[in-house]
């Protein structure tokens, strides 16, 4: 009997797929509700909070959601809310027994999300912080931007982290230029009509000929 091997694509066995699907679409959607309840108040790596007075996390997945998402926003900032949104995508591919994409083009593009998108927030001006507390770009954010500022210089580091960042989305996500002009070719054929109307239209007038003047 062969062992299991769980990858990007589901298996043959259909309740399975449905499993752990729904599995991951639950899960998904509880770390989604953990980032945005994010407290800074609540137990965490460097805070124990109302914890000792007795209190319970505000945080509405509890405790555990707390120090993950504590943990998260502190290392990537924001830019993690992208990961239970995957996640789902991803849940819902396996309840619907389809094929998420390529393996190893989705877990480059998570890697070059998560090195360059913070670095994208730490960009904008100001000192934006995330529920008043934390920075919006994350440590690891700041890091790669304040680099990549120090060897090419700001324009150069807005180039570079939004190439990068391009590129995470592309491989992530199902988008290729060929379904891009599919799906354009479908939601604007209509211009395609009209274009073939006054093509016609044209070739119409030049086959009628000048009218003999007396």
């Amino acid at each position: 009997m062969k062992p299991l091997k769980l990858g990007m694509s589901p298996t043959r066995n259909r309740r399975l797929n449905e499993v752990l699907g729904l599995t991951m679409v639950v899960s998904a959607g509880l770390l989604l509700l953990a980032l945005a309840s994010y407290t800074p108040s609540d137990p965490s790596l460097n805070t124990i909070g109302g914890y000792t007075a007795g209190r319970q996390a505000h945080n509405w997945t509890g405790v555990l959601g707390a120090w993950i998402s504590d943990l998260l926003l502190q290392v990537i900032g924001i830019a993690a809310f992208v990961l239970p949104l995957m996640m789902l995508r991803l849940g819902l591919c396996w309840m619907w027994s389809r094929a998420a994409g390529s393996a190893l083009a989705k877990n480059l593009g998570l890697a070059v999300w998560i090195a360059f998108a913070p670095a994208m927030f730490a960009l904008l001006p100001g000192h934006l912080h995330w529920r008043g507390a934390l920075p919006i770009e994350g440590v690891l954010g700041r890091l790669v931007a304040d680099s990549l500022i120090a060897l090419l210089n700001f324009p150069g580091a807005c180039i570079v982290i939004g190439l990068m960042v391009a590129v995470a989305l592309y491989l992530s996500s199902t988008f290729t230029f060929n379904t891009s002009r599919q799906w354009f070719a479908l939601r604007f054929a209509f211009l395609d009509n009209l274009r073939d109307r006054w093509n016609a239209r044209r070739h119409s007038r030049n086959l009628i000929p000048p009218r003999l003047t007396s």
